[in-house]
């Protein structure tokens, strides 16, 4: 309450619309710590009434927020406001792409998709209605597609799985008894175009992603696609959700627990210009519930300029680990903050193993490798020997892999863990193989994200 008091009282004293913007952001962050959905919504939209490079972002998160109350006129006004943002600070920002997603996305739940059945003439009519409905959610999608970024990749996958859901239900209607030659010969054509096109997006998506390096939530779905479609070079694998590395003192407090906060504010007291003091503050301001007010601490410390990579990777820690560790506009920014902390000091082993156990768990393996290989270089523990072995199971380096997955089962890592049962699992000879190494997951219950979802895959395709 103190530090949005605060806020509050330095909005009119910024000296520009920007800094006041940003003063909004935080101030909806802190809001959203304080569980104040109202005050957060509000900070939102102060921030949005702006034109300053925070704009769209602003925007999206207010338009977010309706859809949270599933006001859908209301949050597709909003998007199409953000989408059409064609000038000023703001008119190159990825949210543009993400409120077109949005929008695209509020149109695909509209979608009424009848089933295909015979008799023929009302499954050709159904055919149709399908058709015309997907076109211009299509439409949409391709325009997200086209300001590209996370959420262009993201419209690629959203696309691509609904042309090969009609796809897959076209081919199953056509193996009907009641299926003409006549039926057969104009609808199949039809169905192989729409999974042909879906595939040949899905690998320019995820060329383009490791191209320039974007994270995106579809690519665990992207790559799944593309290892069932026989792409060379790919094998499924998954990697990680926990275990980014935090630097300083442990979020619990560590030994000194409740007590460690007090002690460290003690310091600070004594001197502001610890900066690793500062660093410890974020941590433990993290551990209680406040990110918010943790990456103000980190902030602190950056500003002292002596501990800089160790603070830049911390503020990154508690961006993903607070906004979500899916979360594309989280993923990347925390990506780009890890890549700053290595300018900074290029041999920081938390922040390689970080960037790294990113690219692993959004799949992109190979961009993972030498990230690993560095940290292993600097740091020999079974994590970063498991992610080496995920990464180039995943690139199609079997031999390599075997040698990493032994060197992190030799460090005291389980034998039942995910990445490892999963890659059995996606190797296993058999269905009912492929079904007993994912039931032989270590803490089953407790999957989450990407790896929820990968193994829900997996175990579906484990199906007879």
């Amino acid at each position: 309450d103190k530090a949005r008091d605060v806020y509050r009282m330095t909005v009119p004293l910024a000296p520009n619309d920007e800094e006041r913007a940003k003063i909004h952001r935080l101030s909806a962050e802190v809001a959203s710590d304080m569980k104040d959905d109202l005050a957060t919504f509000n900070e939102w939209k102060a921030c949005y009434a702006l034109n300053t490079s925070l704009k769209a972002e602003c925007g999206a998160q207010v338009g977010n927020y309706y859809l949270r109350l599933s006001d859908l006129k209301q949050a597709k006004i909003i998007f199409n406001q953000v989408v059409n943002i064609k000038k000023g600070p703001s008119a190159q920002s990825p949210y543009l792409a993400y409120a077109q997603f949005r929008s695209a996305q509020i149109l695909e739940r509209e979608m009424k998709n009848p089933p295909l059945e015979f008799p023929e003439e009302k499954l050709v009519k159904i055919f149709t209605q399908r058709l015309n409905e997907f076109k211009p959610v299509s439409s949409s999608y391709q325009k997200a597609i086209g300001l590209g970024g996370p959420w262009g990749i993201a419209a690629t996958e959203r696309i691509g799985d609904l042309a090969i859901g009609l796809a897959t239900e076209v081919e199953k209607v056509l193996q009907n008894s009641q299926a003409k030659d006549t039926l057969k010969a104009a609808l199949a054509p039809v169905a192989e175009t729409l999974k042909k096109q879906a595939i040949d997006n899905s690998k320019a998506a995820y060329q383009l992603a490791l191209k320039q390096q974007i994270l995106s939530p579809a690519l665990p779905v992207i790559q799944d696609r593309l290892v069932d479609a026989g792409i060379p070079g790919m094998n499924r694998a998954q990697g990680v959700r926990l275990g980014v590395k935090l630097i300083g003192i442990s979020p619990d407090g560590g030994k000194l627990g409740a007590k460690a906060i007090d002690q460290v504010r003690e310091k600070l007291a004594q001197t502001q210009d610890d900066a690793l003091a500062w660093i410890d503050y974020g941590n433990l301001l993290w551990g209680t519930g406040k990110p918010g007010l943790s990456k103000v601490a980190y902030q602190r410390s950056l500003d002292l300029k002596t501990r800089t990579a160790d603070a830049l990777n911390n503020l990154a820690v508690v961006l993903v680990s607070d906004q979500g560790f899916e979360n594309w506009f989280a993923a990347n920014e925390a990506l780009a903050l890890w890549k700053r902390a290595l300018t900074h000091e290029q041999d920081n082993s938390a922040a390689l193993f970080n960037v790294a156990h990113y690219f692993n768990y959004f799949r992109l393996f190979e961009l993972a490798i030498p990230y690993f290989e560095k940290a292993a270089q600097k740091v020999n523990i079974g994590e970063v020997h498991d992610g080496l072995g995920v990464a180039e199971w995943g690139v199609g380096k079997p031999a390599e892999s075997e040698l990493e997955f032994k060197d992190a089962d030799s460090k005291g890592l389980s034998s039942k863990r995910f990445t490892v049962k999963y890659i059995e699992a996606a190797r296993a000879s058999s269905l009912s193989e492929c079904a007993d190494r994912l039931d032989g997951i270590a803490n089953l219950s407790d999957l989450k994200g990407f790896e929820k979802v990968s193994y829900e895959r997996l175990k579906a395709r484990c199906k007879p």
